[in-house]
């Protein structure tokens, strides 16, 4: 089949890039002539037509969604394609997955914390009620995912698909003694060790973390973060005063070293439709301790390391000075090796065809 697949930037650094990259190489690789229109691309990713759509760049953020929105929507339309598909804010593809969620929540959870509002979040949700409502099928991460859908904009059930991330098995093996001596030795760490990884340090809860391990029911652990957000000063000054022993990693291409060198990984996001890392650090052999508002939640293998909101920093130092003493590889092994990636974008992909007929 013809496939056209809208996403403002075709890269493999990022989530949703990555998983768009992944799932257009695998219908490549199973014969589909594939046309990617975006706003940028990096180089040598992948053997398909590329349609670069120019945007409105000096005029904002709300300018820039906008323009490519109705751009990467006339393209489309223009391509002929037996299925049009996003994983973004483009109005008109016949399959859309929710990869980032929805905005509409995603924004409700910004004003709950006293942030967000503006054009730019007003340009996002009028895309996405277009976009939704020209959706034949709509993929969603986890099943609250699914429910919240269909709460907000209706429509018939069977429209929404659940088909959650997957995770690369062969590039995440479990990780073995060798491996986890090397990385502490890399990273310069000793005794209980915590992993946080991921941009946008509010939206994962990276204070939330912070203010759980300087709780007295806390494992004495050193925090390791790997991610980028332009308020780190503000958290660095904030483990400063927590008394807080944090390793300030900066963005990973590659965090096997670092889920290799921690006892547990943290997740405490206020939003998070997934949280693909959670099945990272399950294929390493890592526990998870996750809000319930991670989508990767649901599949948990230790629903009693699965906090709820609201976020207490003793639910979550509990949960973490259990996660520290958790040795349990081979279940959280099993809970990867349940996700692999081919069976989910292959799930993608059967909707597509599905549609496509």
């Amino acid at each position: 089949m013809r496939v056209a697949i809208a996403v403002r930037r075709l890269s493999a650094r990022g989530g949703m890039e990555g998983n768009v990259l992944a799932l257009a190489r695998r219908l490549v690789a199973r014969g589909h002539a594939v046309t990617v229109v975006c706003q940028r691309a990096d180089e040598c990713l992948l053997d398909a037509e590329v349609v670069r759509i120019p945007v409105l760049g000096a005029l904002g953020e709300t300018a820039k969604l906008l323009s490519f929105a109705r751009g990467a929507a006339r393209a489309l339309a223009g391509l002929g394609a037996d299925v049009t598909f996003t994983s973004g804010h483009v109005a008109g593809p016949r399959v859309v997955r929710l990869e980032s969620g929805l905005a509409a929540a995603y924004h409700d959870v910004l004003r709950a914390g006293g942030q967000g509002g503006g054009l730019t979040e007003w340009a996002a949700r009028r895309v996405e009620a277009r976009k939704l409502a020209c959706a034949e099928r709509i993929l969603v991460l986890s099943e609250a995912a699914g429910r919240d859908v269909l709460a907000r904009f209706g429509g018939p059930p069977e429209r929404v698909v659940v088909a959650p991330n997957g995770v690369d098995l062969d590039r995440h093996p479990r990780a073995t003694e060798a491996a986890r001596a090397e990385a502490r030795r890399a990273l310069g760490v000793e005794g209980p060790t915590v992993a946080f990884v991921g941009s946008g340090f509010w939206r994962k809860g990276l204070d939330r973390a912070l203010d759980a391990l300087a709780h007295p029911d806390a494992p004495r652990a050193t925090l390791l973060v790997a991610g980028t957000d332009r308020s780190q000063p503000r958290y660095e000054a904030r483990a400063r005063q927590l008394g807080l022993t944090v390793r300030w990693l900066g963005y990973q291409a590659d965090v096997r070293p670092v889920l290799a060198a921690a006892d547990a990984l943290v997740l405490p996001a206020r939003f998070e439709p997934f949280g693909l890392v959670a099945l990272e650090a399950w294929a390493a052999g890592r526990p998870a301790v996750l809000m319930a508002a991670v989508g990767a939640a649901e599949v948990s293998p230790h629903p009693a390391l699965v906090v709820p909101e609201p976020a207490e920093p003793g639910a979550l130092a509990r949960a973490l000075a259990a996660a520290v003493t958790l040795h349990d590889a081979e279940r959280c092994r099993a809970a990867a090796e349940a996700h692999p990636l081919a069976a989910s974008l292959d799930r993608v992909v059967a909707v597509m065809e599905e549609v496509a007929r």
